[in-house]
């Protein structure tokens, strides 16, 4: 039988073409779709995984229990002080708790990047070396106690430039090279936005670039805490002493949902790498509902196409299969003789199928990239092909061949060879 259902493929040449062109569409639809959705997993996860490690929470404020008024003013409650690093010290599991404090004044930055000079408002911010030290060189430049002072940028604040500043306006894309042992200057005492008869950009202080890091924040330049906190008694003595968060590294990553949650207890907000994984793919399972959806319709779109190329050829081999139940084949026979041909239409289709995906998957890969190879979180790669997909893939692809086949097969077991020989 399966000899047979090999000769008439090729006896048919035209509707196995045809078949195998519907199957293999499908499949290598499917199969961009199934590993951009992966690829895209993997992407946020890692980046998830690189701003909040497993075993760390970020630790802020709750400022739906203690209302924005407090936070804004000197009030303590709610505040992230001293006290608040002594509860959570007493927390069962906590290795070691990094604050981040803030400069407590209006100020700003300016900078001279490629020969243009840029002054905008800036948030300043300080932290120990501990929490950073993988971004230094050595310990002897972050806690340097002279100008100009060690400074860490946000990575993003580099992407950022690349993507909204020099890439429309045609300038030279900077890269973290170009930019370290780079001078800034920090006005404590000017602000651009929030002019007022205090300001006055006499008072100067040199920052330099020693490293970027995916830890900064997003609003301004990193500093020493030491420094900052000195800085804070010369330049904004009215601020208040709390912390504008804190990172709590914790002994064993297994436990940091349970922390974090014990944390939350005490009235504070926290971010973790899980619950950040979650909110992350809950938003990404849209996407994977729209496309799946999409691929639905492909799958019954080339399900329908074998059907009926089969149901065609059945209606055209009724003398064929009438001969061959006259010769002894039983029902069951003949059904594997139309399931075999679509089990092998399937198999070439699918092959086929998943070779245009991925020579697909690497030339928009590649497209994407480039073109937009200056984006904010772009992976390296939008596609994560694995051999497991593949092999899912081309299993996938027989499965739905032999499935759609089914209703002709069932059909062409019941030709009456008495009749169809007439």
């Amino acid at each position: 039988m399966i000899s047979i259902a090999i000769r008439s493929l090729i006896a048919h040449r035209s509707r196995t073409t045809l078949s195998i062109i519907s199957i293999a569409i499908g499949v290598a639809s499917i199969f961009l779709f199934v590993t951009m959705i992966n690829g895209i997993n993997k992407a946020s996860t890692e980046q998830t995984a690189k701003q909040n490690p497993l075993n760390q929470i970020i630790v802020r404020p709750r400022l739906d229990k203690t209302g924005l008024v407090s936070f804004l003013t000197k009030s303590e409650k709610g505040k992230l002080t001293d006290q608040t690093i002594e509860d959570i010290k007493k927390i069962n599991g906590i290795k070691n708790i990094y604050p981040e404090i803030q400069f407590g004044n209006f100020s700003s930055i300016e900078v001279q990047l490629i020969g243009i000079g840029v002054l905008t408002d800036a948030m300043v911010f300080g932290v120990p070396y501990e929490f950073i030290k993988d971004e230094i060189p050595n310990e002897e430049t972050w806690k340097s106690s002279e100008e100009p002072y060690p400074a860490i940028l946000p990575r993003k604040i580099l992407e950022l430039y690349n993507l909204s500043v020099a890439s429309p306006q045609g300038l030279p894309l900077l890269s973290e090279e170009d930019l370290i042992g780079k001078e800034m200057i920090f006005y404590p005492r000017f602000s651009t936005f929030f002019g007022s008869s205090g300001n006055d950009k006499s008072t100067q202080i040199t920052l330099k670039i020693v490293g970027f890091s995916d830890k900064a924040s997003l609003l301004g330049p990193t500093i020493p805490l030491e420094i900052l906190n000195t800085l804070n008694r010369y330049y904004a003595p009215s601020g208040n002493n709390s912390y504008t968060e804190l990172f709590v590294e914790t002994s064993d990553q297994n436990k940091t949902t349970q922390i974090a949650q014990e944390i939350e207890n005490l009235g504070l907000s926290t971010q973790y790498f899980t619950k950040d994984l979650k909110e992350v793919q809950a938003k990404i399972s849209y996407l994977s509902i729209g496309l799946g959806l999409i691929s639905l319709i492909i799958i019954l779109l080339s399900g329908i196409a074998i059907i009926g190329t089969f149901l065609s050829q059945i209606a055209e081999r009724r003398k064929e299969l009438g001969l061959l139940r006259a010769l002894g084949a039983t029902r069951k026979q003949i059904k594997l003789l139309i399931m075999s041909e679509a089990g092998f239409i399937g198999l070439i289709g699918s092959t086929i199928g998943i070779g245009a995906g991925i020579l697909a998957s690497i030339i928009f890969d590649k497209y994407i990239t480039t073109e937009l190879r200056n984006t904010i979180l772009l992976p390296k790669t939008l596609f994560c092909i694995t051999p497991e997909i593949i092999i899912a893939t081309l299993a996938f692809g027989i499965c739905l061949s032999i499935i759609a086949a089914y209703i002709p097969a069932n059909t062409a077991s019941k030709v009456d060879p008495i009749t169809a020989l007439k």
